[in-house]
């Protein structure tokens, strides 16, 4: 894995937010998932997104390959209200040990399994343990809900809008899924293959 350079997305470097905006953009223009729309800040005209929790509430990691970003995960620690599950419409327990995934994408191009697992198992994760986060939480797709269940995620709940269907996921030791870090093992069918909010989206 020594291909993959992972950092946290400095968010004093402008330069470094836009490349982080446009691969984002790339990542999720396409597609239709309706709560998008009240999650992100899409801009057009410089093909940029930007999510409505500031960058001060935020962890990004990042994942390069020849100095592109190719992956990320983005992770709100809870300071900034609204958070993105309430502004989709879930209501959750909250404490200190608590954060939200509000994106996620990896490109779909060469090992996307191999560039997955180093992002989120052996950089991510492996990071919110250290600052003892506990229990994470997401939405998504069914899809992305069946992603994350190779992550010890659970589904908890859902929100029906039309004909889409938005699946809260939560993520604890008492899910039944291993500590933070020592994910299971991912799915060589289903993950590279996802492209949604909140999984895996094409950069």
């Amino acid at each position: 894995m020594d291909q993959y350079t992972g950092k946290m997305l400095d968010i004093t470097n402008e330069s470094e937010i836009i490349a982080y905006e446009e691969a984002t953009y790339k990542a999720f223009v396409q597609n239709d998932d309706p709560t998008l729309a009240l999650t992100w800040d899409f801009d057009h005209k410089l093909k940029r997104i930007r999510s409505k929790i500031p960058y001060e509430h935020q962890i990004v990691y990042l994942v390069k390959e020849h100095s592109q970003i190719t992956a990320a995960v983005a992770i709100h620690t809870g300071g900034f209200r609204p958070r993105q599950l309430e502004l989709i419409g879930f209501d959750v327990p909250w404490d200190s040990t608590c954060a939200e995934v509000i994106l996620v994408f990896n490109h779909p191009r060469g090992n996307a399994l191999l560039r997955f697992d180093y992002l989120m198992n052996q950089f991510a994760f492996k990071s919110l343990k250290e600052q003892l986060i506990t229990k994470l939480y997401a939405s998504g797709s069914r899809r992305i809900a069946s992603a994350f269940t190779f992550f010890g995620f659970k589904t908890s709940g859902e929100i029906v809008s039309g004909k889409h269907v938005e699946y809260l996921m939560v993520y604890t030791k008492d899910t039944g899924g291993e500590p933070l870090a020592e994910a299971v093992e991912l799915s060589h069918e289903v993950i590279p293959s996802i492209t949604d909010r909140n999984g895996i989206g094409e950069a």
